[in-house]
């Protein structure tokens, strides 16, 4: 589910667009693209509430077999219950706690970016190095003539 798509009145919509662009009758998995809408603040608007509520409707029309979204606020009040989380890992993010407590609540975790992420370094204000430029997966390469994405 896009960013500017996270209105009750919008959810259906989008989710009809993307079967037919897929040429599918139901998703298996629909994710909120971002736990963001664009607005600044603290405050996300539409509420995440609102979105999951609208998302569960998905999953009662059979559009949808499983959502995802942030996993702590979504449990408060979610009737159907997350299966997935799909967060940043890769060796640099590991992001650790994160994976433990989605272990502990039986929520399996998939990751994006699994061969880093510069951009989201950069937007979220963190330092890391770049892992397809880390001299160890650069000496694999070469060692066993392979291309550094299927190294990492």
């Amino acid at each position: 589910l896009w960013n500017d798509k996270h209105k009750k009145a919008d959810v259906i919509a989008a989710c009809q667009a993307s079967l037919r662009h897929l040429r599918l009758r139901h998703l298996d998995l629909y994710l909120i693209h971002w736990p963001v809408t664009g607005n600044s603040g603290d405050t996300v608007e539409p509420s995440i509430q609102e979105t999951w509520q609208a998302m569960e409707k998905l999953v009662d029309m059979g559009m949808v077999k499983a959502i995802v979204q942030k996993m702590k606020e979504v449990l408060k009040y979610a009737r159907i219950r997350p299966s997935v989380l799909q967060v940043e890992i890769h060796p640099y993010f590991r992001n650790e706690a994160l994976v433990e407590w989605c272990a502990a609540e039986g929520i399996h975790v998939t990751a994006y970016s699994p061969l880093g992420s510069p951009d989201s370094a950069t937007m979220l204000h963190r330092t890391a190095p770049v892992l397809m430029q880390d001299p160890a997966v650069q000496a694999i390469t070469s060692r066993i003539g392979r291309d550094v994405g299927q190294v990492s």
